[in-house]
């Protein structure tokens, strides 16, 4: 009997990935004259690793097995949904606050307060929609990481985020 839950991921995954690649070609970057790969030569790797997981899930999918279809209770599936969806109300969240800041009179507000700012209120919502309860724990992470990441693109990369 083939499994259901691997082959729905895998067409999941080979949709996130057929997304990526939409979302790559439309960029239309391409390498410059003195680097040897463009900005989107790491993406690009991403999405066919993506590609290649979502087919080896579909064909494991396919295969006869003896293991009932497993699909995940009510709670833990809506607590996935709601997962995806905050991930992608943060991703949102994260260019429309770096697109404000960008726009203020205030230089030292114009670069990472966007991605600083989105990713505490994303990390706090997160470990509340997953039971995390400590808010000592919560605060500490959730200004932790932003800037720990900020200080990395910043320092090593040169890299300001949004």
């Amino acid at each position: 009997m083939a499994n259901k839950t691997d082959i729905a991921t895998g067409v999941a995954v080979l949709g996130c990935s057929f997304l990526g690649a939409y979302g790559i070609k439309t960029t239309g970057s391409s390498a410059s004259a003195t680097d040897s790969l463009g900005a989107t030569a790491f993406p690009t790797a991403i999405i066919v690793l993506l590609f290649i997981c979502g087919c080896l899930l579909i064909f494991q999918g396919m295969k006869k097995s003896d293991v009932t279809d497993y699909w995940p209770s009510r709670p833990v599936l809506c607590r996935t949904l709601a997962n995806i969806v905050l991930f992608l109300l943060y991703a949102g969240l994260v260019m429309v606050l770096g697109e404000w800041f960008v726009q203020t009179d205030v230089e030292m507000l114009q670069q990472n307060m966007g991605f600083g700012i989105g990713t505490f209120i994303y990390l706090m919502a997160a470990f509340y929609l997953n039971g995390r309860r400590r808010l000592w724990e919560m605060l500490l992470v959730a200004v932790l990481v932003p800037a720990s990441i900020i200080l990395l693109f910043n320092k090593m990369f040169q890299i300001a985020l949004p």
